[in-house]
């Protein structure tokens, strides 16, 4: 209902209170309320203030909780030589709660991803997969092999080489 343009003043209802309250106990913020009751911060304010004072709002954003996806997320960009930096905000953080809540995959990463891919691969070699046996070898039982007849792994060191000494030829080469 409006008068002269204006619509009629909020009223204050114990079913509004006693629905906010129950918002403000699942941890939803001012913010939050305000989208779903559809009052102004000034309406909540002066009329459910009482509702807000109770339940120690702490101002600013809610308390960071890792999930899997953002520490796999963290292990990766660290691993690729990304700064804390540029990890912070990619996750919209501050360096400070990366540093904090993301240590141990901060100074750890590399360590940890290695760890998981080389047992990924031993599990595979182990299975029969023949690419893994060879990776395998080659990277731990120290059997590296001289280029084998008729064998395509030479063709790119023969085209690198060729791309190099073209290249020689190339004004500013």
């Amino acid at each position: 209902m409006t008068q002269k343009g204006r619509t009629t003043p909020h009223q204050r209802s114990e079913k509004t209170a006693k629905a906010i309250r129950a918002m403000l106990a699942d941890g939803l913020k001012m913010e939050a309320v305000k989208r779903y009751t559809g009052l102004s911060f000034n309406t909540l304010k002066k009329h459910y203030g009482k509702e807000f004072e109770s339940a120690n709002l702490k101002p600013g954003k809610p308390e960071h909780k890792p999930t899997g996806r953002s520490r796999m997320l963290v292990k990766f960009m660290k691993m690729n030589g990304e700064t804390n930096e540029k990890i912070a905000k990619a996750l919209e953080l501050s360096t400070s709660t990366l540093t904090t809540h993301y240590e141990e995959e901060l100074n750890h990463a590399g360590d940890q991803l290695n760890a998981e891919i080389a047992a990924g691969l031993a599990k595979n070699a182990i299975n029969g997969d023949k690419i893994a046996q060879i990776v395998w070898l080659k990277m731990f039982a120290g059997r590296y092999e001289a280029k084998a007849p008729n064998d395509n792994a030479g063709a790119a060191d023969d085209m690198a080489a060729a791309l190099a000494k073209l290249a020689e030829g190339l004004p500013g080469g």
